[in-house]
């Protein structure tokens, strides 16, 4: 792939807006205040790097994400992910 750090950029502001919207439709259904936290702040970070890279796998490049030995949090070769996505949300 061509431009894989503009890829990147592009897929990160496009999933930026859409969890933002999810965020925001889902503050509007009741009882889900521990869920709409969950998509803030250093979490939705987290989340939105995950998705973004996701994305990039599914585009064939191969800087797949490492996870630690619990599966939950990323590793390693996950910065580049985050770095796109830092201060978005």
């Amino acid at each position: 792939m061509k431009q894989v750090e503009l890829v990147r950029q592009r897929a990160a502001k496009g999933m930026q807006s859409e969890i933002l919207r999810f965020r925001v439709w889902l503050s509007g259904v009741d009882g889900n205040a521990a869920e709409v936290e969950m998509l803030r702040d250093k979490r939705g970070e987290a989340l939105l790097a995950m998705l973004i890279e996701v994305i990039m796998i599914h585009l064939g490049v191969d800087n797949l994400l490492t996870t630690s030995d619990d599966g939950l949090k990323p590793g390693k070769n996950y910065s580049q992910a985050r770095k796109a996505v830092r201060g978005k949300l």
